[in-house]
């Protein structure tokens, strides 16, 4: 056990720690003392604790400062950009890819979202191809009946140019009631995304009323619930019809004369 000696209390370069070991030494019964300087021992520990202290000041900073920027830059970062990429994909756009910068998981997400953008870019053009090259208007409109897509048959139907299409509503183009859309009536059967069919009429540009048949189904557009119509013209039908009731007039007025006719050479 150590013990502290001091020869002069006010001066401290006379302070000791002392250790005294007894028998055995020499062959005798001697005492030996054993010491050093308290100021020595006072610098050797001040000197371990200012490393110690530097080497928790240095440790500290590098989490305070280092982690966050290290953490941004492999994975907030990438994250970040990760979901801008989904929002781009929710308002519609999937051209957008993010570069694979690491083989980790953050490398997985971003090579997974480059594949699911192909691959929506790949259905986009076949639902585009397939609905420009239709015969019939395709017309998609949001809940609030604004419409946020339309094929070039559409355009044609209607005489406005897609772009003027997708500023219009649906009361601009049908009268009241006139198409199955949110407003109408829900199927007999009452199966959500049933299709809906009826015969109206397109207020066309300049007041044209195009008469039409139009299928409406419930879909998603971009991440939204919308509805989606087939406009079919039916102007040549209509005509036909007329041609056909006009004809079948004239037969039975021709028919009438006939009998008619039989009638009065029976009566000569």
């Amino acid at each position: 056990e150590p013990r502290f000696l001091h020869v002069d209390v006010r001066d401290p370069s006379t302070f000791f720690f002392q250790y005294e070991f007894g028998g055995g030494f020499g062959g005798g019964a001697r005492r030996v003392l054993a010491g050093f300087r308290y100021r020595d021992y006072r610098r050797a520990v001040h000197g371990f604790a200012s490393v110690f202290a530097a080497g928790a000041l240095a440790v500290t900073l590098f989490v305070v400062f280092g982690f966050p920027l290290i953490y941004r830059r492999n994975l907030f970062a990438p994250l970040r950009r990760l979901l801008d990429g989904v929002r781009q994909v929710e308002t519609g756009n999937y051209r957008e890819t993010l570069p694979v910068e690491s083989g980790d998981e953050i490398g997985m997400l971003a090579r997974g979202y480059n594949r699911m953008a192909e691959a929506l870019r790949g259905a986009e053009g076949s639902f585009k191809a397939l609905a420009e090259n239709a015969n019939d208007a395709i017309l998609i409109h949001a809940k609030s009946g604004r419409i946020v897509y339309a094929n070039a048959r559409g355009a044609g139907l209607t005489g406005y140019a897609a772009a003027e299409l997708r500023r219009l509503t649906m009361r601009d183009l049908f009268p009241a009631g006139g198409f199955p859309g949110p407003a109408a009536e829900s199927p007999p059967d009452g199966r959500e995304g049933a299709a809906r069919c009826r015969e109206t009429v397109v207020i066309a540009r300049g007041g044209l009323r195009v008469p039409v048949e139009v299928s409406a189904a419930a879909t998603s557009w971009h991440g939204r619930k919308c509805e989606v119509l087939v406009v079919r013209d039916m102007t040549e039908r209509k005509q036909a019809e007329e041609k056909l009731r006009a004809q079948e007039m004239r037969l039975l007025q021709a028919d009438k004369l006939a009998s008619l006719g039989a009638a009065a050479a029976e009566t000569a």
